[in-house]
């Protein structure tokens, strides 16, 4: 069953009511909202798209990796001295013992 999402009804301008989730259930493992308010009845397939996320997001986040995953990156950290002239000024010239 779909619900009509272009119920022009003030509900849609309401903050959802979750009531019905209680985070201490035992039984509840992943629970998934739509944007368009689509119910789904038991065994029913869901398509859930995580977007554009790295390995690193998908990990922390949801507990899996893709093997090839286009949008996966790296980072790190650069240090860049901007007075590097002048520090290169600044140290003595080594003296070459040949």
């Amino acid at each position: 069953m779909v619900e009509d999402v272009n119920d022009d009804s003030d509900e849609d301008d309401e903050e959802e009511n979750f009531a019905w989730y209680n985070i201490n259930d035992a039984d509840t493992y992943f629970v998934l909202t739509t944007m368009t308010k689509q119910v789904y009845k038991k065994d029913d397939q869901v398509f859930h798209c995580y977007g554009r996320r790295t390995n690193q997001y998908l990990l922390r986040n949801y507990g899996f990796a893709l093997r090839s995953n286009k949008y996966n990156s790296l980072k790190f950290k650069v240090n860049i001295d901007f007075a590097w002239k002048e520090n290169m000024e600044k140290k003595p010239a080594l003296k070459n013992d040949a």
